[in-house]
């Protein structure tokens, strides 16, 4: 299983309000303009690193690939809002709400255009996936023991966050 990166490649939102706003949009096209029963993403992510629910974990995304080991049925899909293939950068709070996502489900992250063909979820955010999801860049693989920790405490922090904010 993968957490599976997305952008919504559209126009940035400049606060929670349009992004909640551009959520329910991706919403309206997915069932109204494709026929499907919900918005494809399980979660999706605002510019302040806001978690949001789309389908949840507990349903099946529709938005990577029916084939192959990280199809829809075996990954969990998250979209950012924003456009990172033409200028969009990813906030440090976005980047640990990724990050906290993926500890949660205990698996990586993979972008999108690893599972087809696309350039979702755009160049910097490949990049940034591709580089171990490094905090404010001083983060990566090679970081050793040392830096997994602090990644995964700053993850792990902004989860607890998100779930007092969600009234887990």
């Amino acid at each position: 299983m993968s957490v599976v990166v997305h952008h919504s490649a559209g126009r940035r939102p400049v606060d929670d309000d349009a992004a909640f706003e551009t959520v329910r949009a991706i919403q309206r096209h997915h069932q109204d303009g494709k026929g499907w029963t919900d918005v494809a993403y399980n979660y999706l992510v605002t510019p302040s690193g806001r978690l949001l629910e789309g389908r949840g974990a507990e349903f099946q995304n529709g938005a990577n690939t029916s084939q192959g080991r990280l199809s829809n049925r075996n990954t969990v899909s998250i979209c950012l809002l924003g456009n990172f293939e033409t200028g969009d950068v990813l906030t440090s709070t976005e980047k640990a709400t990724v990050r906290s996502v993926c500890a949660h489900f205990g698996v990586p992250a993979v972008p999108h255009g690893a599972l087809s063909a696309t350039a979702c979820p755009g160049v910097d955010v490949r990049d940034w996936l591709a580089a171990g999801m490094p905090v404010g860049g001083a983060f990566s693989s090679a970081a050793g023991p040392a830096g997994v920790a602090a990644a995964y405490g700053e993850a792990r922090a902004a989860f607890v966050r998100l779930g007092k904010e969600l009234g887990l």
